[in-house]
């Protein structure tokens, strides 16, 4: 199997492509050399910028390509128009953040709209709509052979944005931190290797249909999960402290909106999804995190101070 990845150096990607080289396929992994340059000497490297700079792409077939970093259409028509006729099957990793309101109770759920279809600022406001339209987009270039991928939270090793790290690094290092705002909101989070063995697979039998991947347990709350975290990571019991005022930490969700994290995998698990339990996720996580030399990303400067006083070092 000869497999494009658009990007393959950070998270998703990076596992995609090391589950790929461990089946044999041919990898080629396109991207702009700025994340992670040097890893997988054993895949192709192809330069350049989706947005401004795809001849590296020029002469190459692919029986697959799946798009790990497609975040507003232009991006998804640039790609759609240089691959569309070299490209037997393509996969995009879109999100469940696409639902209104985050209510991804099922595939045909109302979706996100954004005000300004031309926009290429990426926010809250913004991600789940533009995501639609990039969905929309590859499928006018793809119309007989696409297949949409629609990721909740991912977890594990590599992961850039740390909000399921988040809470591993304080029942690790922590005695006593901040308590989430609501111990009883669901907790769910996709392995990002299960996740890239599905979609894999998922190419190997040319998938075409749209699918939400999400986490094993949609009945774990927060309560549950940090003391998961505690035994699995063979740590001494913690103390919750109260939360300084307009304070949003790493999973929180708004009040009232559970569902983004009370999602049915089964339809998932039924195409092949091999969810492992989040036990794995947590330990892989951990190990992966014990190796990092840099602060985590979720610790802005705001938050560092108002969490200062409430968070307390293991000495």
């Amino acid at each position: 199997m000869r497999l494009l990845i658009l990007g393959g150096t950070r998270f998703v990607g990076r596992h995609l492509a090391e589950a790929a080289l461990a089946r044999d396929w041919d990898v080629s992994l396109f991207h702009r050399g700025q994340s992670n340059p040097d890893i997988l000497p054993e895949a192709t490297h192809l330069l350049g910028d989706r947005l401004a700079d795809l001849s590296a792409l020029e002469g190459g077939t692919w029986d697959a390509c799946v798009d790990t970093c497609g975040y507003f259409p232009r991006a998804i028509q640039m790609a759609g128009s240089a691959l569309k006729d070299r490209v037997g099957h393509m996969a995009f990793v879109s999100t469940i953040s696409v639902y209104q309101g985050g209510n991804a109770t099922s595939v045909g759920s109302p979706v996100a709209t954004v005000a300004d279809p031309t926009t290429e600022v990426v926010d809250g406001e913004t991600y789940g709509g533009l995501k639609v339209l990039c969905e929309e987009e590859l499928i006018k270039h793809f119309p007989r052979n696409s297949w949409i991928v629609r990721p909740g939270i991912i977890a594990g090793p590599y992961d850039p944005t740390d909000r399921f790290t988040y809470w591993i690094d304080r029942v690790a290092n922590y005695k006593a931190f901040v308590k989430p705002a609501r111990l009883n909101q669901p907790i769910q989070a996709v392995d990002a290797r299960a996740l890239g063995e599905f979609i894999l697979d998922g190419l190997m039998d040319k998938q075409t249909q749209t699918v939400n991947t999400v986490g094993p347990e949609a009945a774990l709350d927060f309560d549950h999960f940090l003391k998961r975290i505690r035994r699995e990571l063979r740590t001494d019991e913690f103390t919750l402290m109260p939360r300084p005022e307009d304070l949003r930490l790493p999973l929180e969700l708004p009040p009232d909106e559970n569902q983004f994290f009370a999602v049915d995998p089964t339809p998932a698990i039924d195409l092949g999804l091999n969810l492992p339990s989040i036990r794995t996720t947590i330990r892989s996580t951990y190990e992966w995190w014990k190796t990092q030399d840099r602060k985590l990303s979720t610790e802005r400067p705001e938050l560092e101070e108002v969490l200062r006083d409430a968070d307390t070092i293991i000495e």
